[in-house]
């Protein structure tokens, strides 16, 4: 995350609670404990959570009352869970948090998540341990690959939320590896920007290089219409892989706020002040993203990888928090999405526990670096 100016954020956060309704309190039950290896300390919204986390995902079941809830919502839901229905039904009835964790305990244990997250996870531990020590930038390969990065909303006018990708170009940079960002318009509809997108690809794909698209927010959206349906299969053979950061794939109930009486009106009225284009909003509505979203065909033959924070309540930061609350009555969400939407089918998940969706993360450089490595290394072309 590039430097954020404090001035920026206040008028966000001002801006974000008129729009969107103020924050609710929930509980605050502080809890440390462990996930497939991941370790959390934070605070979370129930017991029923706080158990799961520090006695029941680790084997030691303390609790007879809660084991035998555990195990029944285990034995009718857990193969569901990826489902945003089977999300909300155990946050209505259990707790929201409750839900994240058995979320991020499905996908963690996914057999391709897990190859590929302990993949990662060793590439991680290899960079810090080689910071000073060896050529962190060593890959014979990467010269056959072209990364093409796609911006999400408002990334020229507030390039503090990331939303640019402008860290995760210099890596790329540091690496030597050409790249190019698609000059999409900051506050188009998805539609609009996805023939951009699609433009891009058929532009960079007459090269010999195998292209990978890196997508965030609502970006990712856009890409997986070019890619889904405004492309044919010869035009997107040359994608080798596509990484969707935190993307909004199916819409968000942010932008179903917005549209309600008075908030439409309020925000309407914002957005000529700016003078932006409320389109763009009515484009990210749930509604209308799940049904295009339906029609889709996204290529197999590429390797998908999804970039996605889950939060518990303790997690989320002030940027995405009056969101986070106000999302909470449909279930786990990053502040912006749904995070059951954020994931495309046939795919690799790489789950970041604690992170919202802004990805406030210091050691965000050099899990860029891990990723790439990673993903390259998935694609066979480079040795870690």
């Amino acid at each position: 995350m590039d430097h954020i100016s404090r001035p920026l954020i206040y008028i966000f956060c001002i801006v974000c609670s008129l729009l969107w309704g103020c924050a609710s309190t929930v509980p605050r039950i502080p809890t440390r404990g462990e996930l497939a290896g991941h370790k959390i300390d934070t605070t979370v919204d129930s017991e029923l959570a706080k158990y799961y986390l520090e006695h029941f995902s680790q084997g030691d079941k303390t609790n007879p009352k809660f084991d035998i809830l555990i195990n029944e919502i285990h034995q009718t839901h857990y193969r569901q869970v990826s489902k945003r229905e089977t999300l909300k039904f155990i946050s209505d009835n259990f707790s929201v948090d409750f839900a994240a964790i058995l979320f991020a305990d499905y996908l963690l244990k996914h057999e391709s998540n897990k190859r590929f997250q302990s993949h990662f996870d060793d590439v991680l531990s290899k960079i810090k341990y080689q910071l000073k020590s060896e050529n962190l930038y060593y890959c014979a390969d990467y010269s056959n690959y072209f990364f093409l990065f796609v911006p999400g909303w408002f990334y020229k006018s507030d390039p503090w939320t990331g939303a640019a990708l402008a860290r995760q170009r210099r890596i790329v940079n540091q690496l030597g590896i050409d790249h190019s960002l698609v000059e999409i318009d900051e506050n188009a509809t998805i539609e609009e920007n996805a023939k951009v997108v699609a433009e891009s690809i058929i532009q960079y794909g007459q090269a010999a290089k195998k292209t990978i698209l890196v997508s965030v927010s609502k970006a990712s959206a856009e890409v997986a219409l070019a890619i889904g349906q405004l492309l044919d299969s010869e035009q997107t053979r040359g994608i080798a892989a596509w990484i969707n950061i935190g993307g909004l794939l199916r819409g968000t109930p942010v932008a179903d706020s917005a549209m309600r009486w008075p908030k439409r009106w309020l925000a309407k009225t914002y957005f000529l002040f700016k003078g932006w284009d409320f389109a763009s909003v009515v484009s990210m509505t749930t509604q209308r993203s799940r049904v295009r979203w339906e029609q889709l065909k996204i290529p197999r033959h590429m390797l998908t990888i999804n970039y996605i924070g889950i939060p518990l309540s303790g997690d989320v930061t002030v940027l995405a928090r009056d969101r986070y609350m106000k999302m909470r009555k449909h279930g786990p969400n990053d502040g912006l999405t749904l995070i059951a939407d954020a994931i495309a089918p046939n795919s690799v998940t790489l789950a970041q526990m604690g992170l919202d969706h802004f990805f406030l993360d210091p050691e965000i450089d050099i899990k860029a670096m891990a990723l790439i490595r990673t993903l390259i290394h998935y694609l066979g072309a480079c040795r870690t």
